[in-house]
């Protein structure tokens, strides 16, 4: 690693008095750029603002520059690199052995980089703009430590609904009885009909059974037509059995399910598609942008002009990978986007929609027009 000479090392310290460690109480955003979807697996990574902690996207980093004269930045690069497929056969053989349950072992592995970027007025691409590769031992003390103390910091917890212990499993009872169950599900079969489909277990006795006891009824033929009519129509609407490709760029952008949050996704999308909407907030995302209040994540039009551009314009902040010799997984992120940010703000202080529970669209959709 190449030495850092005292010219640099004087142009860090000159950003050093607004350096600070992140307390307890202090909102880390390392995951996501405020006013787009990129992260640091996106093609410019994201750069961390040392004094806000906010985190910028490439095409916005300018921006923050603009507003806050320069500074320190710690930028972060992550790539995906696919793992050999008998590294992977080797992960899962390794976790059957060890009696652990495993669904899914990891494809592919993240490579991770960051540097240290002093930014003048000029933004991350001016002459004068100096980059770091961390880490580097020659920097100041409290540079390290910054940069140790927000790559381990817990990135923001935007979805902050407790998770509960379920009353079932707090008081579970195991029960001996000499049987090993197989971690792998794929190994099941039904204790009386030795079938592999539709199986489940019981965690106290270690009994695989599969199905569900029914009760079988008698249906009139009126009843039966409603119920074929009820599937054929949804069949319809959800195109079931038809082979779709999936679409992406402007317009296309599909809004990623948070678990429940559907109801959400349904209003926004409806609501994207008005012109006057679309104008005000995609439109006039650049404006919104450059007179935000310092926290953008708290600012609603903030976070729907940040949503509007990623549905209009189709920016998702991630580009498909290229031919790999070990296929990665299919990205979802590629075309859609996780609203993750909007809908903590849209239900922060509602009983109903601060929760990952499921809602009903219509009352979501008086609650958001209260809110704009």
């Amino acid at each position: 690693m190449a030495a850092v000479d005292e010219a640099a090392l004087a142009r860090v310290r000159q950003y050093m008095r607004a350096v600070r460690m992140p307390s307890y109480h202090d909102k880390v955003y390392k995951d996501e750029c405020m006013f787009s979807y990129d992260s640091p697996e996106s093609p410019g990574g994201l750069y961390v603002n040392l004094a806000t902690f906010q985190g910028f996207g490439e095409e916005y980093v300018g921006l923050d520059v603009q507003r806050s004269g320069g500074g320190l930045y710690l930028h972060l690069k992550h790539k995906r690199v696919p793992l050999p497929k008998a590294e992977v056969e080797a992960a899962r053989a390794a976790a059957q052995a060890a009696g652990q349950l495993l669904l899914s072992a990891p494809t592919f592995r993240i490579d991770k980089a960051a540097e240290l970027v002093v930014m003048g007025a000029g933004g991350p691409g001016a002459p004068e703009s100096l980059r770091i590769p961390l880490p580097c031992p020659d920097l100041p003390e409290l540079v390290l430590q910054k940069h140790e103390s927000v790559s381990t910091a817990e990135a923001v917890a935007v979805l902050e609904e407790p998770r509960r212990i379920s009353k079932y499993a707090a008081g579970l009872e195991q029960l001996s009885t000499g049987r090993k169950i197989s971690p792998n599900p794929a190994d099941w079969r039904c204790d009386e009909t030795g079938t592999r489909e539709n199986l489940w277990l019981n965690l106290s006795t270690g009994f695989i059974g599969s199905g569900r006891k029914m009760e079988k009824t008698e249906k009139s033929m009126a009843e039966l037509q409603a119920d074929l009519n009820v599937s054929y129509e949804f069949s319809r609407i959800t195109e079931a059995g038809a082979h779709l490709t999936p679409l992406s760029g402007p317009r296309h952008t599909g809004l990623i399910n948070l678990g429940n949050s559907c109801y959400m996704n349904s209003v926004l999308q409806l609501l994207f598609t008005l012109p006057e909407v679309a104008d005000r907030y995609a439109g006039g995302a650049a404006g919104l942008f450059a007179s935000c209040p310092p926290d953008p994540a708290s600012d609603l039009p903030t976070q729907l002009a940040k949503l509007g551009v990623a549905l209009a314009a189709g920016r998702t902040g991630h580009v498909a990978p290229g031919p790999e010799l070990v296929p990665l997984p299919d990205d979802e992120r590629v075309r859609s986007v996780r609203p993750l940010a909007f809908k903590s703000l849209a239900g922060r202080g509602h009983p109903e929609f601060s929760t990952g529970r499921q809602q009903d669209a219509a009352e979501f959709w008086g609650h958001l027009l209260e809110l704009v």
